[in-house]
């Protein structure tokens, strides 16, 4: 079934860091071989130089790969909407003493047209460390540690659902988020006063997602998902 709203990595994106790698790499192998920039120049085994080359190869390599056979974060089809999966986990197994693989980088989640709550839009808050204190080493200010935590904030999509549909690790870094809702053995555990501060996103699992990801826009995103789900909601209902 083809899905009829899909996001995928940005021909953009790929180029912007495509155009980063080459830097990297231009700079690792001038270092080495070239010697175009004045004064730089340093022996086979030096790590400066593997370092910049690596990176570089490995952005090239990766943003080619993704321009030309593009990574799906999101789709959405008559089913309902599917998350994708950013990254591997594992669980420890006792009985085997090994570690069993349960989500692998691409699994997806679909969630149902009928087991979704709403589909709007919301901040999504992300991390940034600041740089630490400046300190003159070799000649020139460097920063010591990585300082402290600051939040930033974007406009996101955001899609909650029933509590039984798991969504957890089924996002990608600071691409999106994604959360499991408060079951009945959680609530249970809680006091009323901390019950009576909960709110839809505590409650309902969920996610969020970066709008400059999206494709055609946030708002067209939430237009567009909106419309599905009416539509099968409608259907179902004749």
């Amino acid at each position: 079934m083809p899905a009829e709203y899909v996001v995928t990595t940005k021909p953009s994106h790929c180029l912007f860091i495509l155009f980063i790698g080459a830097v990297f790499l231009y700079l690792g192998l001038d270092l080495r071989f070239f010697h175009r920039i004045p004064g730089a120049k340093v022996g086979p085994n030096n790590v400066v130089w593997i370092a910049l080359s690596l990176v570089g190869l490995l952005c090239t390599i990766g943003s080619v790969r993704g321009f030309f056979w593009p990574r799906t974060y999101l789709s959405a089809d008559a089913r309902g909407i599917a998350l994708y999966s950013g990254r591997t986990a594992k669980s420890w197994n006792p009985e085997t003493r090994s570690w069993d693989t349960t989500r692998r980088a691409g699994d997806t989640q679909l969630i149902p047209w009928d087991q979704i709550v709403d589909i709007g839009q919301t901040l999504m808050i992300t991390e940034r460390r600041t740089p630490g204190p400046k300190a003159n080493l070799l000649g020139g200010k460097s920063s010591l540690g990585m300082g402290r935590i600051r939040e930033t904030k974007a406009k996101a999509l955001k899609v909650l659902c029933d509590r039984s549909i798991r969504l957890e690790g089924f996002d990608i870094f600071r691409i999106s988020l994604a959360w499991n809702g408060l079951n009945e053995s959680d609530l249970k555990q809680m006091t009323k006063a901390d019950r009576d501060k909960l709110g839809l996103e505590d409650l309902n699992s969920g996610f969020v997602f970066h709008h400059r990801y999206l494709k055609w826009g946030l708002q067209n995103a939430i237009a567009i998902l909106n419309r599905l789900k009416q539509q099968q909601l409608d259907s179902k209902a004749t």
